[in-house]
């Protein structure tokens, strides 16, 4: 087995795919990260049922030649994270980062459960709202360090109907997640369709990835 050969796993957020992760995978790519990036139905599936592609999808890949795991999730993607996590005990776990990921909720999901018939046709909006269960901590021990990037340009039409600062889906302080979970924490002035297709942003990532914190 080859020394130091690390896995980075990119899971996208909701009504999105793979393709949205194209970007930060060539430039972690282009980084020396070797990166993979699943396809989850996140427009139409429930939690659980995005859950178990996760699942079979990570099952299909060979990680026993891997000597670490991180996992970086974009929006929803970061709660699938979590969420898979809070399940399983990963061997050779290494880092996480969570890039706009409403850990505390969107009041954008809180209002898309007021209009009839939503919540049954996107059903990843109940993982999203406010009022969602918590979910575990991880199974590992000790916990990943967990890295957190949020955005603050709320120029997205829905921006305005969230408290600022914002990403335009998503208010800053809902993407904190408290102690022992959060290791580091960066702002940076996108909005969340676009922060993590970012140069900078995959920079960090990169160095979160490689040192447990953004900067030094």
């Amino acid at each position: 087995m080859k020394e130091n050969k690390i896995l980075v796993l990119l899971v996208h957020g909701f009504f999105r795919n793979h393709k949205d992760m194209a970007i930060l995978k060539t430039y972690l790519s282009d980084l020396g990260q070797e990166v993979y990036a699943v396809n989850l139905p996140t427009s139409f599936q429930s939690l659980e049922t995005i859950y178990t592609s996760f699942k079979k999808q990570l099952l299909e890949i060979d990680t026993t030649s891997y000597t670490k795991i991180h996992f970086v999730g974009h929006s929803m993607g970061g709660l699938i994270i979590r969420y898979y996590l809070s399940k399983h005990q990963v061997p050779k776990l290494g880092r996480c980062v969570f890039i706009g990921t409403p850990n505390q909720g969107t009041r954008l999901a809180d209002l898309g459960l007021k209009v009839p018939l939503a919540a049954q046709i996107l059903k990843p909006i109940k993982a999203l709202h406010s009022n969602a269960l918590a979910i575990d901590l991880p199974q590992n021990d000790p916990v990943p360090d967990i890295g957190i990037i949020a955005g603050t340009n709320h120029r997205l039409i829905t921006g305005y109907f969230l408290k600022k600062p914002n990403d335009g889906r998503v208010e800053v302080a809902a993407t904190k997640l408290a102690a022992p979970l959060m290791k580091d924490f960066v702002a940076l002035n996108y909005v969340h369709t676009k922060i993590h297709k970012e140069k900078v942003t995959a920079d960090l990532v990169d160095h979160f990835l490689k040192f447990g914190k953004f900067e030094g």
